[in-house]
């Protein structure tokens, strides 16, 4: 990834993030993380954040994210947002983010009903999605 396509990541990041109260203690899922820039990035912006489990399906790019983008606070996981998910993270997190994943993912009703029982009532889900042709269908 370049420093450039990092760079707008990030930006996309923040301006996803304008209404997200940044002194709440947060619990947060990070769908699609890549190489772990972003994740590091909702650390920085969102600096009460008590854990982020960032997932990616590729082991490549959660292996990366372990080696450079590490924190205590920070579990990288590989698993396919499109499969089932762990038990344990019903109604856990208080956040959902995913920047630039959704486009890629082929049964948006599982991905959302998924993401319904992970988050706790009243939660925040941010994401960033590309969208080509209408929407209107």
């Amino acid at each position: 990834m370049t420093s450039r396509n990092v760079t707008d990541l990030i930006g996309s990041a923040k301006s996803a993030l304008t209404s997200v109260n940044k002194h709440k203690e947060q619990t947060i899922l990070d769908i699609g993380c890549g190489t772990g820039e972003a994740t590091n990035c909702l650390m920085q912006y969102l600096p009460f954040t008590k854990s982020v489990t960032a997932i990616d399906r590729s082991m490549e790019f959660i292996d990366y994210a372990r080696e450079v983008n590490a924190s205590p606070r920070i579990t990288y996981e590989c698993l396919n947002a499109e499969k089932d998910w762990p038990k344990e993270w019903r109604e856990k997190f208080t956040m959902v983010y995913s920047n630039y994943v959704f486009h890629w993912i082929k049964d948006h009703n599982l991905l959302l009903r998924q993401i319904n029982r992970a988050m706790k009532v009243n939660s925040d889900l941010f994401s960033t999605i590309l969208s080509f042709g209408s929407t209107s269908k």
